[in-house]
Order: C-alpha cells, then structure tokens, then sequence
C-alpha cells in the first residue's frame, strides 16, 4: 500500500538525518525526488497509469499537504535538519498513520492497488 511505501521513504529520511547532522544533500535529493514520484506520480514506469484506484486516490488526497510543506518533488527537504524535518513531518504523519488505519485487511481485490498486476498473465512469458 502506498502507506507502507511513505513509511519506509521516511523511515530511511529520518535514519539519514539522524546518523548524520549534515547529511548528503545529492543523497537526499535524490531520495526525495525518487519519493515524490512513487507516492504522489500517477504514472509509474513499465506500467504506465495502471497503479490502480488505492494509489491513484493516495496520490490525489496527500500531494497537495505534502507539497505544500515540502516543496515541489520534496525539494525543501534537502535544507531541512532533523528537527526541522520531524517536526514539519509530524502533523502529516499522524494523519498518514489514521487513514492507513482504517484500511480493511484482506478485503480489496488486486487491482485496486495494481491494475497491472491483476491483469498480468505468467504464461505470456513461457
């Protein structure tokens, strides 16, 4: 789920800006711009617009806060410190944390996260 996916990208920021107080700024723009088009594109290379209505949706409701507080492709966040970082991150965060929350476990059918994925046959590659 796109949650899961935020949740690793800022698990690996925080683990940068907290191993390190004047992290790569190439390394973070890097992550940062690598985490906008996952989370918030909604085309994805090889399968094009096929990220399914879960991740479309996601993308829709969350690019908006996000850039709003961290710039076009996450660019604020290369001049941002630890501190300024989680505390800017926070308010999102939590409201991230509820949506994925209320998640029903188990109960969507594939293509709502993958339309590809759902149509994609094995025995087209035998």
């Amino acid at each position: 789920s796109p949650e899961h996916r935020y949740k690793y990208y800022v698990d690996t920021l925080k683990e940068v800006f907290g191993n390190n107080p004047t992290p790569d700024k190439e390394f973070l723009r890097f992550w940062a711009d690598h985490m906008w088009k996952n989370l918030f594109g909604q085309s994805k290379p090889y399968i094009g617009t096929k990220i399914g209505s879960y991740n479309a949706k996601f993308a829709r409701d969350w690019s908006k806060p996000f850039t709003k507080v961290f710039g076009a492709d996450g660019a604020k966040i290369v001049d941002m410190d630890f501190k300024t970082f989680n505390s800017t991150l926070a308010p999102l965060h939590r409201k991230v944390m509820e949506c994925s929350a209320r998640l029903p476990e188990g109960k969507e059918k594939l293509s709502t996260y993958s339309e590809w994925l759902a149509e994609f046959d094995g025995g087209d590659y035998t």
